[in-house]
């Protein structure tokens, strides 16, 4: 009855005290060069309308908090702990993104989500 009562108390609490979110997203771009894993600016932005459609309606948003292109061709093939403790902005206050190349991704180009029919 207890943890009834609390969990009660906590969609209460979480009903009464709803507030708009904004989470902030940094995009680094691990590429090899400019043909090999490059991501567009305007890719990102689209990316940033598709992530924010899925949540409309929600209270959460997304912002753009940065981007940063690091040229590195032995880091653009590894998914790596290296190159995300190096590039990370604040982790427990933004949303880091890493794109790098697989060995296998069809003409070496980055995919992001698809808008949400």
């Amino acid at each position: 009855m207890i943890k009834k009562s609390i969990l009660f108390l906590f969609i209460s609490l979480s009903i009464t005290q709803f507030r708009e979110i904004e989470i902030p997203i940094a995009f680094h771009i691990i590429h090899g060069s400019i043909y090999e894993g490059y991501v567009e600016q305007s890719s990102i932005n689209e990316q940033m309308v598709v992530l924010n459609s899925a949540f409309e309606g929600s209270g959460i948003s997304f912002y753009l908090h940065s981007v940063d292109y690091t040229e590195n061709l032995i880091w653009s093939f590894l998914d790596s702990h290296v190159y995300k403790e190096e590039l990370a902005i604040s982790p427990l206050e933004v949303i880091n993104i890493y794109t790098v190349m697989f060995p296998d991704a069809p003409a070496s180009k980055a995919r992001f989500l698809s808008p949400v029919a």
